[in-house]
């Protein structure tokens, strides 16, 4: 069985969006990223462990496979409960997980403060276009084709927009997903889905954080959560 899930991004907002948003993570160092010329340090987030590159090669495979054209994964930290099971063995699924990631083409520029408010604007004012129709099948096809069919993507629901300063903004949604058992049955998994994105010194960066849950409660707790554990990171 695999582990699966993703990512955000926009400008042409849509379709890279659910793209990266479905994407596996990396395992690299993260105290310091190169980002556009410019290097941006921060520390572990709290209550999650850097993810061990030889420990978590499946997951370096798969993302190779999914992630967009110009997308980069700088940093994949993993819940400190979740890594326990994941090295014992006891768990082949990433319940809850964090990732920081860059798109090329953006991070390449420095941008200023009005900039980022363009972009917080249209995210806020096309909350519900970004999971069209056209843009999940293309999330389907790129999820079903990284996972060998093992993940199937179903319904995204959308809770919209939150945390909104002038250097972030954060979008909350669920994933329903269909995992492939070892015996041969489908496995239904809901996960909420944080998708952070931030102005650091000019760099536009995304800190995404996944959690699987089986109710919707679970996705506004971890909402609530997110602002600390993100916050603990300290970007500079």
């Amino acid at each position: 069985m695999s582990k699966l899930s993703g990512f955000v991004r926009s400008g042409a907002l849509a379709a890279v969006f659910l793209g990266a948003l479905l994407a596996q993570p990396s395992a690299l160092r993260a105290d310091s990223i190169s980002v556009g010329g410019k290097t941006i340090r921060f520390d572990a987030p709290k209550g999650y462990v850097q993810a061990d590159k030889q420990i978590y090669s499946e997951v370096t495979s798969r993302i190779t496979n999914a992630l967009p054209e110009g997308m980069t994964l700088h940093a994949f930290y993993v819940e400190e409960s979740v890594d326990r099971k994941f090295r014992e063995g006891t768990t082949e699924y990433l319940d809850e997980y964090l990732m920081v990631a860059g798109l090329g083409q953006v991070t390449r520029r420095n941008l200023s403060l009005a900039e980022f408010r363009e972009f917080s604007d249209y995210l806020q004012n096309n909350q519900g276009g970004l999971f069209s129709e056209d843009v999940a099948a293309q999330a389907r096809k790129a999820v079903e084709d990284a996972t060998d069919g093992e993940i199937q993507l179903g319904n995204i629901t959308s809770l919209g927009c939150f945390g909104i300063t002038d250097t972030s903004i954060s979008y909350l949604a669920i994933m329903r997903q269909e995992i492939l058992a070892a015996n041969g049955a489908r496995l239904p998994l809901d996960q909420a889905v944080i998708m952070n994105t931030l102005l650091v010194d000019g760099k536009m960066l995304h800190v995404n954080q996944y959690r699987s849950i089986t109710e919707a409660d679970q996705a506004i707790r971890f909402k609530d959560r997110s602002a600390e554990i993100v916050g603990s990171m300290n970007f500079k």
